[in-house]
């Protein structure tokens, strides 16, 4: 997986291992500037096959998934610096989660399941709290060809998801309710941009999408 966020820091997933490491940039969004910050953090927790994080709150809170179903939270002391992470919870039960994203507020987890494309969302009535989930909502949304990585925009009225070696969008009327969601015809073909092969995890600052 490839990751950056806020424009400030860029962190790479190790999925040998299972950690996340942390590079700074010194010219914001531009990957070419980064340099390994020695920090990390061992994120075994959630249980095998890891597939996509976010950092949400400030900074001060993660939030990792894994192909197994399981969902791990972190707390941070210091905002968007991972070395200074502190292992919260794991809930299991998740289906197929293969990426990962919460709402602005913290009052709603979303995940994707690669093999259906199915992005499901679950209301939290402690905001940032993973042990407060509810049930499923009963509304989803479906990106044809099975949905990776996924990430909203600030406001919540755009969802990204990498299908395949594609970039879509999909477009929300009401912000973080899927049932109002429906796909943009505009993509972005990000084939032979990684040697990976496909992409694992979205690779796009949802603070600077809107």
């Amino acid at each position: 997986g490839k990751h950056f966020y806020m424009g400030a820091r860029f962190n790479g997933l190790s999925l040998s291992g299972y950690r996340l490491f942390q590079y700074d940039l010194t010219t914001a969004n531009d990957l070419s500037t980064g340099s390994y910050a020695s920090k990390s953090l061992d994120i075994t927790s959630t249980g095998n096959w890891l597939h996509d994080f976010c950092l949400v709150n400030a900074g001060t809170k993660l939030f990792a998934c894994a192909k197994n179903g399981s969902i791990g939270e972190w707390t941070l002391s210091t905002a968007f610096d991972i070395s200074t992470g502190s292992f919260v919870s794991n809930e299991s039960g998740f289906s197929g989660s293969y990426g990962i994203d919460v709402a602005f507020d913290g009052s709603k987890l979303f995940l994707s399941d690669y093999s259906t494309g199915v992005v499901t969302g679950y209301a939290m009535t402690s905001a940032f709290n993973l042990s407060t989930r509810q049930s499923a909502d009963s509304s989803t949304f479906t990106f044809s060809g099975g949905a990776r990585g996924i990430r909203f925009n600030t406001n919540g009225n755009k969802l990204l998801a990498i299908v395949g070696t594609t970039l879509k969008t999909a477009s929300l009327t009401t912000a973080w309710d899927l049932s109002t969601a429906s796909l943009d015809s505009d993509t972005i073909d990000i084939n032979g941009q990684t040697t990976a092969g496909t992409w694992d995890a979205v690779c796009i600052s949802a603070v600077s999408y809107t």
